[in-house]
């Protein structure tokens, strides 16, 4: 099992195919119990939203909000909680980052 990395379409005006604000992500474990970590870089400075989503596509949690990351290399750790702190059921969710104006999303497995 491995997460696949799928990017979402881009708003219009934005070049699909453009290297700036790239974003390369990596997630393990996953499947994970009891902590994913999210290891990310950033070409340059950006405004970066990490969120969690499960399948239903309901926000569970939220890492990161509009944080003003210098490039490098950077990590979050999800533990598995939602916002109010209790513990997700099993199942698959989905990390998704916003850097600019980009967004991708990544399946993980919370196997508990």
């Amino acid at each position: 099992w491995y997460a696949a990395l799928t990017p979402l379409l881009p708003p219009s005006g934005i070049d699909p195919v453009s290297t700036r604000n790239r974003l390369r992500i990596e997630m393990a474990p996953n499947p994970f119990d009891p902590a994913l970590t999210i290891q990310y870089e950033l070409d340059e400075r950006a405004p970066v939203t990490l969120r969690v989503f499960d399948a239903q596509g309901r926000a569970r949690v939220t890492l990161l909000e509009m944080a003003a990351l210098q490039a490098g290399p950077h990590r979050s750790i999800w533990d598995g909680r939602d916002d109010a702190g209790a513990t997700v059921a099993s199942g698959i969710y989905f990390v998704q980052v916003h850097v600019g104006q980009r967004v991708e999303t990544t399946g993980i497995v919370f196997a508990r």
